[in-house]
């Protein structure tokens, strides 16, 4: 049992799971030819926990996948439901390929189109209100939904 400890003290990764387990099912099969020996009882166990390490890792990026297409989503909508100044300026950062834009103090419909594209969290107002930073994936995602709208074209 003490090696067993020791093994499973080194092991941390699915896949050295997977080789330490298939090396004692080996070993006990075709070097002890025993195939009820503690050996493969260990290997057995080794191999169960690197399916089970698997599983957990798809279920993980499964559920980060879904996520980031829940997130995805929420952000085509904010923009399909912007107002006309508000859309103008996404459009301006997408077209320009910039997460910028800046307007004179005088423009009050269009600082508060900034205004408000920083309380839909698009991005954020900075000075009095008379720029706007665009977060990077918020770019990212507009860019790639022009893209294929242009593509369905």
């Amino acid at each position: 049992m003490d090696i067993f400890n020791k093994i499973l003290s080194l092991l941390n990764k699915p896949t050295h799971y997977l080789f330490a387990g298939g090396i004692f099912i080996f070993w006990a099969k075709f070097i002890e030819k025993n195939l009820h020996s503690s050996t493969m009882f260990i290997g057995l166990i080794l191999l169960s926990l690197a399916f089970a390490s698997f599983v957990e890792w798809c279920f993980k990026n499964i559920n980060k996948l879904i996520q980031l297409q829940k997130y995805k989503t929420l952000i085509i909508n904010k923009y399909n439901e912007a107002q006309s100044f508000e859309k103008n300026i996404l459009n301006h950062c997408i077209e320009n390929n910039t997460l910028t834009y800046t307007t004179n103090p005088f423009e009050d419909d269009i600082i508060n189109a900034i205004q408000s594209l920083s309380f839909k969290e698009l991005g954020i107002s900075c000075g009095q209100g008379t720029a706007f930073a665009l977060y990077e994936n918020v770019l990212e995602i507009l860019k790639d939904k022009k893209d294929k709208d242009a593509k369905k074209r």
